[in-house]
C-alpha cells in the first residue's frame, strides 16, 4: 500500500509539472502566432528607478482577485488585478503555490471588498500576457482595469 501511494504522488507530481510546462508553452506559441503588437511607453524616471531591481514594493488598489489559487496541477498560484500610483498601469500580481498562504488571500479578499490599498512586495516584469493591439502610456489616468478586461 505504501509503495503505491508513493507511486501515485511521484506520478501526480510529474504530471503537474508537465502540465505547467504545458502552460508555459502555450503562452509562447500563443504570442509567436499573434500579429498583434502591443506598445507600453514608460517615464523615464521609472525606468531610472527601477532598471536594476529584481524587486518593487507599492500599494496595490485590489480591483478583483481570484476566489482561491489554482490547483497545484496548474500552477497553484494565487492572482488579483487592479492598481497602482507607483505604476500608473494596470496591475496583475500573484501569489506563488498560494494553497498555503491563507491569511494573505484573506486579507486580500478583504481589500478587495474595501478598495483601501494593501502594501506588497515582490518580484516585478512588465509583461503584456494577453496580446492586443493596445497602446498604454504610464502615468495615464486609468479607469477601472476591470472594465477593460
Amino acid at each position: 500500500m505504501k509503495r503505491i501511494l508513493f507511486l501515485s504522488a511521484v506520478l501526480l507530481s510529474g504530471c503537474s509539472t508537465l502540465f505547467r510546462e504545458a502552460k508555459k508553452d502555450l503562452i509562447l506559441v500563443n504570442a509567436a502566432l499573434s500579429d498583434d503588437n502591443v506598445e507600453i511607453t514608460l517615464h523615464d524616471s521609472f525606468i531610472r528607478t527601477y532598471k536594476d531591481r529584481a524587486t518593487i514594493r507599492l500599494k496595490l488598489t485590489v480591483e478583483k482577485a481570484g476566489k482561491r489559487p489554482h490547483p497545484a496541477f496548474w500552477d497553484g498560484d494565487f492572482h488579483m488585478a487592479g492598481q497602482s500610483p507607483a505604476i500608473g498601469l494596470p496591475v496583475v500580481a500573484e501569489i506563488a503555490n498560494a494553497a498555503s498562504e491563507e491569511d494573505a488571500i484573506d486579507r486580500i479578499h478583504r481589500a478587495e471588498a474595501s478598495g483601501k490599498p494593501i502594501r506588497v512586495a515582490g518580484s516585478w516584469r512588465l509583461w503584456s500576457e494577453h496580446a492586443g493591439d493596445a497602446e498604454e502610456y504610464q502615468g495615464t489616468k486609468l479607469n477601472s482595469t476591470m472594465s477593460s478586461s
